[in-house]
């Protein structure tokens, strides 16, 4: 599986945590994302944690790893290459 390019954590407020280069750095410094998400998940084999690591269940994984840790989470989206991303918001499923 090539490596994911993006992921972008979007809460209900104007807050939002966003990253769309290859490196998966967070500019939120010490925030919920850095350290739920990124700190296992950067430059690590998704295959090792992640039971079939496609762009949906990678954007599940983010979100059950962040809910109740990031108040007013709203959608957690990645992108496998540019023009091409998943959201993920929980409950209300993919979109």
């Amino acid at each position: 599986m090539p490596p994911l390019t993006g992921c972008r954590v979007t809460r209900a407020s104007a807050s939002t945590c966003t990253d769309t280069t290859t490196s998966w750095k967070s500019p939120c410094a010490a925030s919920p994302t850095d350290t739920r998400v990124l700190a296992k998940a950067d430059h690590a084999n998704l295959n090792d944690f992640i039971e079939n690591p496609t762009a949906e269940n990678v954007a599940a994984w983010c979100w059950s790893r962040l809910t109740g840790k990031l108040p007013g989470l709203y959608e957690v989206r990645i992108w496998e290459i540019p023009g091409f991303s998943v959201g993920y918001r929980g409950p209300e499923g993919f979109r």
